[in-house]
């Protein structure tokens, strides 16, 4: 199984590149307390920081980095009053993802990716404690519930990242980690490599903080069980509403409900659970003529409730594909059958025809009866709603089947 790729988000992304603000030389740098009033619109980042060096009376050294990108980077600072020069620094900072140092007679400037590398170092991070690269062999194994869908490949693991095939996106471990290699933008080399499930991650404290609580937030997520309850009832008389209803509809409704049932599931997200009460009755449903005698053909009926779910919490809903079954014994009948009394060579065939008040075997001469055998058809009524749904927070999902005197009535909801 192949786990998902991680998607920082915006926040995220911001809180891993944000600098520590302006940095100061040692001694009184006078000219940050000197006001200016910028009112620059799309200048370039060349431009905004030579006015600003212009007007403090300082020279500017700039890395070869901030060289290779201050002619193409905007600047948008419009201020009503005249601000501290500290400001404005402060404000090109946080615009364009650089950082400055000012001193009595100069400052200089280079990228934050330049900056962060100063603070990075060298991080072990275990994948395997988020459930990523493990070995087949330390997997959890299929007799979980998850599907295997990835029949060419798989040696019958799969990762807690994964499901059973419905999410739109995947990438291979090794793809996993160039993603999370991705959230580090700064220069040459790598930020990152991994063995036996170790990823060495050349990172800032920031950022080994926010990686392990994004990957801790997942890992929780997508291990959080899932409960289904699902209620079964007959409603003899009285209105109800279908679809998705309020939960305290649907429980007034279950209340209602004659010979109620109900079968609760609780498994991981995308994991198939299957509850039931059934039972299996044994019978004999049919006959072959075997050497000039009927052979009994035993049949198994099962009858009694089931439910079949996989579930996936969203934000906030939750994804169910749910299979409920709902077969009830209405009558035990009996049929008897009778076999050839004299054989012949139609006899021998396995095709009934009916004659009078009794089944007999083509070919079978009345005159001389033969073996007399009785079969179990039993009727039944059977009902198997299945789909694939989102269940709104405080809804329950109801279903409703017309019977002979009554309504079949199907309560399905999420439990929180």
């Amino acid at each position: 199984m192949k786990p998902l790729i991680f998607v920082l988000p915006l926040m995220l992304l911001s809180a891993l590149h944000a600098v520590h603000g302006l940095e100061v030389a040692p001694g009184k740098v006078v000219w940050l307390d000197a006001t200016f009033r910028p009112d620059w619109t799309f200048e370039t980042l060349q431009a905004g920081v030579d006015r600003v060096a212009k007007e403090a009376g300082i020279t500017v050294q700039r890395s070869d980095q901030v060289r290779g990108l201050e002619r193409d980077r905007m600047l948008t600072i419009v201020a009503r009053e005249r601000v501290p020069m500290r400001q404005v620094l402060e404000w090109i900072e946080a615009s364009s993802d650089v950082v400055i140092t000012a001193s009595v007679t100069s400052m200089v400037i280079i990228t934050g990716s330049e900056a962060r590398d100063r603070l990075r170092r060298w991080v072990s991070l275990n994948l395997t404690d988020y459930a990523q690269l493990l070995y087949t062999r330390d997997q959890w194994a299929q007799k979980l519930g998850f599907p295997n869908n990835d029949g060419e490949r798989s040696a019958g693991g799969f990762s807690f990242f994964s499901g059973d095939g419905k999410e739109k996106e995947f990438i291979s471990p090794e793809d996993t980690m160039e993603a999370l290699n991705g959230f580090f933008s700064a220069g040459e080399g790598q930020h990152m490599r991994s063995e036996n499930g170790r990823a060495f991650i050349f990172a800032t404290e920031k950022e080994e903080q926010a990686i392990r609580a994004y990957l801790a937030e997942g890992f929780a997520r997508e291990t959080r069980m899932i409960q289904c309850r699902v209620t079964f009832g007959l409603l003899t008389a009285g209105t109800w509403a279908g679809g998705f209803v309020a939960q305290a509809d649907g429980q007034a409704l279950s209340q209602r409900l004659q010979s109620r049932s109900q079968l609760v599931t609780s498994g991981l997200q995308g994991q198939q659970v299957v509850s039931g009460n059934v039972q299996t009755k044994v019978g004999v449903t049919d006959a072959e003529v075997v050497n000039d005698r009927l052979d009994p053909v035993i049949g198994a009926l099962s009858v009694g409730r089931g439910l079949r779910v996989s579930g996936w919490s969203g934000r906030p809903d939750y994804s169910l594909v749910y299979q409920v079954d709902w077969v009830d014994l209405v009558a035990e009948n009996e049929a008897p059958i009778r076999g050839a009394g004299q054989p012949n060579q139609q006899s021998m065939t396995a095709e009934i025809v009916a004659d009078k008040d009794v089944t007999v075997y083509a070919g079978a001469e009345l005159g001389n009866e033969g073996e007399l055998m009785q079969l179990q058809q039993p009727t039944i009524w059977s009902w198997q709603p299945r789909g694939d749904v989102q269940i709104p927070p405080g809804k329950v999902l109801v279903l409703g089947a017309k019977r002979t005197d009554d309504t079949a009535i199907i309560i399905l909801e999420v439990l929180p």
